[in-house]
């Protein structure tokens, strides 16, 4: 009975090890088979897949981690072209494989040397996202939840989704040039549908203002950004877009957001 006792002890802490160094990845399109909808989508590029995952007796995550590195990859992100450097540090904090939950709060995502635009012309965008709190409800239906931190070199990539650059007002396309931002955002990614609310990005020069709602066919989304003594609003809705200059504050503020807060536990 001692031995019986014993051994059931044993095998409730027994945990295994299971680790990748390294692990080729030539193709990074493979991937698009796990990622919902057409909101993010991988184009090309190759790397490597280092990762550590504990798992304990009743097969149950305790904690892991991946690293997945890439040169030259090739993203779509909301529509927007993008080619470069990127790297994917996905901390495992807690799974429940029974509802299909997890907690990956700690995430990282870097891009380095990025080239933002079909034409391929801006060169050396970077910008780095941490993920305060954030899970994914793997089954039907699915839905990553997070609230994020972002740094970023320049709006570039935001105002794409928003307008062609040629369409903007000069002083717009001089902030540009403003400098690195912090931002904060929360975001929903589900099916067919990639929601961003509460983006608030700011430097010495910009503070700006933005709620996006992505679905595979169309994006509807307000933005509010000001330098100095001139503001603007943009109403994005589908192909249609609707600058508010009077009162552009104002009229932001009083668009209903998106998305309630993010709770990091279930």
């Amino acid at each position: 009975m001692h031995g019986d006792a014993e051994l059931a002890r044993l095998s409730d802490t027994l945990k295994a090890q299971l680790r990748l160094n390294d692990a080729r990845v030539p193709d990074f399109t493979v991937y698009n088979r796990y990622l919902p909808g057409n909101n993010v989508r991988l184009l090309g590029g190759s790397g490597s897949l280092t990762g550590d995952v504990a798992l304990n007796a009743s097969g149950d995550v305790g904690s892991g981690h991946a690293n997945l590195r890439g040169r030259g990859a090739h993203l779509a992100l909301a529509g927007v072209q993008m080619r470069g450097d990127a790297e994917l540090q996905a901390t495992l904090q807690r799974a429940d494989f029974k509802n299909t939950f997890f907690d990956l709060s700690g995430t990282r995502i870097r891009l380095r040397d990025m080239r933002v635009g079909d034409d391929g012309k801006d060169t050396s965008w970077w910008g780095e996202l941490q993920v305060g709190a954030g899970t994914i409800q793997a089954d039907a239906p699915f839905q990553v939840d997070a609230d994020a931190a972002i740094r970023m070199h320049d709006i570039a990539p935001l105002l794409s989704v928003f307008e062609q650059r040629a369409d903007y007002p000069r002083w717009v396309l001089g902030l540009l040039d403003s400098g690195e931002l912090d931002a904060t955002g929360r975001v929903r990614w589900r099916k067919q549908q990639l929601l961003v609310d509460d983006l608030h990005a700011e430097n010495a020069r910009l503070p700006l203002r933005a709620r996006l709602a992505l679905n595979d066919a169309q994006r509807r989304g307000d933005l509010y950004l000001r330098c100095g003594v001139f503001g603007a609003g943009i109403e994005l809705d589908g192909k249609q877009r609707q600058w508010h200059l009077a009162g552009a504050r104002e009229w932001y503020d009083a668009q209903p957001g998106l998305l309630p807060p993010v709770a990091k536990t279930k």
